[in-house]
């Protein structure tokens, strides 16, 4: 085993990688036997350029690369099935990265602040993009968002400016507090028509957001959602919406018509500063014409100024 490489420290069955002696070393090779890479392996090999993991491991274990600045190019086999959290933690020098087809979660902060970082093919097998897994990744793109694709954690996308369309795929239904915040240059989004949850401040502070339909389904919408979209003009809150946190759209001062399809608001979780003095004055409320008088005597909604009734299509959303 040393023979191969005399500078990693295996442990005493030959089978996980623990650590590097030299970390100085800007080439590293990962013996044959080897199925896991342990916690920290390669943390603070700072001339570390591209890690190539072989074919055989299958775990890779937390913060293994953190403090690797130089480290540029990371490709992983198909046979990795779980990669740790913070396991490229701000590698800010990251460009290119080749996932395995086989990882079903991206863990937390895996790719927080590799601001170097502009796209990925992200597996199809994906579940689960795991809290901050890519937050301040300036330049990241995201090409398509795989089909198997659940849940968004908390801050997963926060502030990566290089986001301009979204497309989440059908079975997505729950999007994280605060997972696009501050997606400045964020312009559209289509949700689909499975999501159920938008957490607390999911897109607050995407600037040019102006283009963002709620589907049917959707049943909560957290505080401050939507809070500094100043480029939305309109929003259609759809017909089996039961909860509404406070100031969800705050500080969007384009918004003028707000659409409500709820029936029965009287039923449902409305925060009593949901919508904020300027937006009671300014913006008209079209409700179903058979909910009129709820919605006028509704603690939270008889304080618009404007309450009028509409028809609704079939297909408004």
């Amino acid at each position: 085993m040393k023979d191969i490489d005399k500078n990693v420290i295996l442990d005493e069955a030959g089978e996980t990688l623990l650590g590097v002696i030299d970390k100085s070393v800007s080439e590293l090779c990962v013996p044959a036997g080897v199925t896991a890479i342990g916690d920290d392996a390669f943390a603070g090999c700072f001339n570390l350029s591209s890690l190539v993991i072989p074919e055989g491991v299958t775990s890779i274990g937390e913060g293994v690369c953190v403090g690797c600045d130089a480290l540029a190019r990371v490709v992983l086999p198909d046979t990795v099935t779980k990669v740790g959290r913070r396991a490229f933690y701000k590698c800010a020098r990251l460009s290119s990265v080749r996932l395995s087809s086989a990882l079903e979660i991206l863990q937390d902060g895996m790719f927080e602040g590799c601001v170097s970082l502009s796209s990925m093919v992200l597996p199809s097998s994906l579940m689960l993009i795991g809290q901050r897994a890519f937050k301040g990744c300036d330049q990241f793109v995201v090409e398509c968002f795989p089909e198997g694709l659940q849940i968004i954690g908390a801050s997963a996308f926060a502030h990566c400016r290089g986001l301009k369309r979204l497309s989440f795929p059908e079975g997505l239904m729950s999007i994280g507090t605060n997972a696009f915040r501050g997606c400045v240059f964020l312009e559209k989004v289509d949700l689909p028509a499975s999501l159920l949850t938008i957490g607390n401040g999911a897109f607050r502070l995407c600037l040019r957001l102006k283009d963002i339909r709620l589907p049917e389904r959707l049943s909560s919408i957290g505080d401050h959602a939507f809070d500094g979209c100043a480029s939305l003009s309109v929003i259609t809150f759809p017909p089996r919406l039961g909860m509404i946190g406070a100031s969800v759209c705050e500080g969007c001062n384009g918004i003028r018509n707000i659409f409500c399809r709820m029936a029965h608001p009287d039923r449902m979780k409305i925060s009593d500063q949901a919508f904020r003095q300027d937006m009671l004055r300014r913006c008209v409320v079209y409700v179903p014409g058979e909910s009129l008088r709820e919605y006028r005597g509704n603690v939270v909604f008889s304080n618009f100024l404007h309450v009028e009734p509409h028809r609704f299509r079939d297909e408004e959303a």
